[in-house]
């Protein structure tokens, strides 16, 4: 009844609740320090003839404070005349590198020596594009949990979590945030156990909260959790990908109902290391800021029970709401509308999420699904195509 009641009073003041979301962006916050990239050198050109000299490196861009991606490098300058040489390389990348306080990124490093004069080498990437980028990592902030094998109870920031790790290996793991839904604290049992298993199969970790802080701004609409909820998940994502092989770019979420909202809201608040994720009666409401770096976008799966799953809101509205939202800033979404109502979604279409997700490592674009489903995908999911039902708390 609270989640009914709370989500009914939030939904009857939308537009003061959208306009609240401006100012719950957690990508211009303080917050732990990230890694932000910056442009790659602009390559050499130059016509034929004697041996030419090679491109200069692109001037690595000053990090914005949110440790997005920093602008692209200049072009490199043309080589002089030479005979037949090939363009030259560009400037590698430099990386530079933001505090909580929002400092400048330090210096990108320099360009390769070019080759000789050709007719032609490229102008170096500047990251204009979605996808292809690596996931920004937090930094740790405090003292880490220990994660050890099997399912244990863990403590990060005050707030309790049930932890299922397999044992620790190098590089191969997954992260899995589950989020409870309203007054099932800490429960995982909607997570097929086939899922958990083969992520424990692989040193890779379950983290499912048995609390909230729910402080900061509600993010599900329901008051069951809040955007100072995912300050817990930076630290277990730093502290897994440093401490126990957890692969950075096999970091994804799920949950059902309130959880199910979460997740979507995960999704567009801490975009700079999600992976993918999979909403199950979920998507978004209103309460979740702006994305947190729209050069990394989340690609997802949605479940719902379509036109019958129902909870004051529709959540196949809700889901179908949250997959335009991704396709809007360049994701791409399955959504599956099954029949069993509300966090109903069958054991086949959890199997084939999952199996979404780990296809679907961080910045990968295009999707391999982008030409069709692969062989034994439950049919109930569908590639979602564009529709003209937005989100509620708009784009």
């Amino acid at each position: 009844m609270k989640q009914l009641t709370f989500l009914a009073l939030t939904l009857l003041t939308l537009p003061v609740a959208s306009m609240g979301c401006a100012t719950a962006d957690s990508s211009k916050a303080g917050g732990p320090p990230y890694w932000g990239d910056a442009g790659a050198g602009g390559a050499a050109t130059g016509s034929g003839g004697g041996s030419g000299s090679g491109g200069m490196a692109g001037s690595s861009g000053t990090a914005p404070s949110s440790g997005t991606g920093a602008p692209s490098g200049t072009v490199g300058s043309s080589g002089t005349s030479g005979s037949g040489g090939t363009a030259a390389s560009s400037g590698t990348a430099g990386i530079g590198r933001t505090s909580s306080s929002g400092g400048s990124g330090g210096s990108g490093g320099g360009g390769r020596d070019g080759g000789g004069g050709g007719d032609g080498g490229t102008a170096g990437d500047g990251g204009t594009a979605v996808g292809g980028l690596d996931p920004v990592i937090p930094a740790v902030n405090g003292a880490c949990p220990t994660f050890t094998a099997g399912t244990n109870t863990v403590t990060v920031m005050g707030q309790p979590a049930t932890v299922i790790a397999g044992t620790q290996q190098s590089g191969t793991g997954s992260l899995l945030f589950y989020w409870y839904g309203t007054g099932k604290l800490g429960d995982v049992t909607l997570l097929p156990q086939s899922i958990k298993d083969d992520i424990t199969a692989q040193g890779g970790i379950v983290y499912a909260p048995q609390s909230a802080l729910n402080t900061g701004g509600d993010c599900s609409g329901t008051g069951t959790w809040g955007l100072d909820d995912f300050n817990i998940s930076d630290q277990i994502v730093a502290c897994a990908v440093m401490n126990y092989g957890i692969n950075p770019k096999r970091i994804y979420a799920t949950g059902c109902s309130a959880g199910g909202l979460q997740t979507g809201c995960m999704a567009i608040a801490r975009s700079s290391y999600i992976a993918a994720v999979a909403p199950n009666s979920g998507g978004v409401t209103i309460g979740y800021p702006k994305l947190q770096d729209p050069m990394r976008v989340p690609n997802v799966i949605t479940m719902n029970g379509g036109t019958a799953d129902n909870v004051i809101v529709n959540f196949g509205q809700t889901s179908e709401g949250f997959d335009n939202y991704i396709l809007h800033y360049g994701g791409f979404a399955v959504n599956c509308v099954h029949s069993s109502g509300h966090c109903g979604a069958p054991a086949s279409v959890y199997a084939s999420a999952w199996q979404f997700m780990k296809d679907h490592p961080f910045g990968t674009k295009p999707s391999p699904y982008a030409n069709g489903l692969p062989s034994g995908f439950d049919p109930t999911c569908q590639i979602f195509m564009m529709t003209s039902t937005a989100p509620l708390g708009g784009f």
